[in-house]
């Protein structure tokens, strides 16, 4: 079982369409939303078996007739849209507020997969605080795929990259992004346990956090923040965190503007603003770059190398001590103000 989405955003009103593969002759779909479990009721064995982070059913189940979609052969299948046929759809509800979801899909043998989907805020309840969904990262770590988009970005393992950069569709499933059926291998840096935790899984924690703390957040995708969010100088302060790593031009400019008319940013985040992508005008497709120093142009093409690590450690408050990696050291937090409401940003 197994499934993508697209649009991977979509705000109240607007429909959204599913692509779904199984063996199965029958599925279960349910949309729900997450939470983060009692605290007092999760210790690291709770969370190697999924269990701090719980669902909440957003939509009534319903069942499909089951259909098996195969993905691109050979390497096409990182590199191009899959191409299926749609499965079902989804208008999203004038109730549900802003926040991260997924269409949870259980076959007849009780195997689950969680396409997840961003609901972006209707424009007239919009509260103060914005979060952004890392989905160009979630690209670069998807392993569905021959071969997993990171040894094409990185040129690992025998997959050179151009020196223009590989195009990586996100039109295929993403299975490391959620899925609270599948237990942790805690045995090395590969697989679920290990992927999940710095992608979704761990922007969940923050957000769900947020959320039942008494601090709305309306969450849009990088990709919302690429194309540019209407009326963005309204918010009082932007947060990153988990693992912003991939950023086009566009996103790292709209940042600046967004910082220079007053908004606020809150990095929770590792590797932020650190490696550059392209995005297709559809939005569909990203390219990514290769090894050291293509891969680490996305201020570069903004002002010369030897400006970039300056300017991005001035927006992060990180100090930079070579050209190639960044390492987040204590820079003292910083305190802004705006309307009368207290942010300490902090990396």
């Amino acid at each position: 079982m197994e499934g993508y989405c697209w649009p991977l955003s979509v705000a109240p009103g607007e429909p959204i369409r599913f692509f779904a593969s199984t063996t199965a002759s029958t599925y279960s779909v349910t949309c729900v939303r997450f939470a983060n479990n009692d605290p007092s009721a999760v210790d690291d064995a709770v969370i190697a078996a999924g269990g701090e982070i719980i669902e909440v059913a957003a939509s009534d189940t319903f069942r499909l007739s089951g259909q098996l979609q195969l993905p691109r052969p050979g390497s096409a299948s990182a590199i191009e849209d899959w191409g299926w046929v749609v499965s079902f759809s989804q208008v999203i509800p004038p109730e549900w507020r802003s926040g991260v979801y997924a269409a949870r899909c259980v076959d007849d043998d009780g195997t689950a997969f969680f396409i997840a989907f961003v609901v972006k805020p209707d424009p007239a309840r919009r509260s103060g605080l914005f979060a952004l969904a890392n989905l160009c990262t979630w690209n670069a770590y998807n392993d569905r795929g021959d071969p997993p988009i990171d040894r094409y970005s990185t040129g690992d393992e025998g997959f050179p990259v151009p020196a223009s950069g590989r195009g990586i569709t996100l039109l295929r499933p993403s299975p490391d992004l959620i899925n609270l059926q599948i237990h942790d291998d805690t045995s090395g840096t590969a697989g679920y346990g290990f992927y999940s935790k710095s992608l979704l899984r761990g922007e969940l924690w923050v957000l769900n956090w947020l959320a039942q703390s008494g601090y709305p957040v309306d969450v849009y995708t990088d990709l919302d923040f690429h194309g540019g969010i209407d009326q963005v100088g309204e918010y009082a302060a932007l947060l990153l965190s988990t693992h912003p790593e991939y950023w086009s031009v566009e996103m790292y400019k709209n940042l600046a503007l967004y910082l220079a008319q007053g908004g606020c940013l809150v990095n929770l985040g590792g590797n932020a603003l650190f490696d550059s992508v392209v995005v297709s005008d559809d939005l569909s497709t990203l390219t990514y770059f290769g090894e050291w120093p293509s891969r680490t142009r996305l201020l570069g093409q903004i002002v010369c190398s030897r400006q970039s690590n300056a300017m991005r450690a001035a927006m992060l408050r990180i100090q930079t001590p070579n050209a190639a990696f960044a390492t987040h050291r204590g820079a003292a937090p910083t305190r802004h103000s705006r309307n009368g409401r207290k942010f300490h940003v902090v990396t």
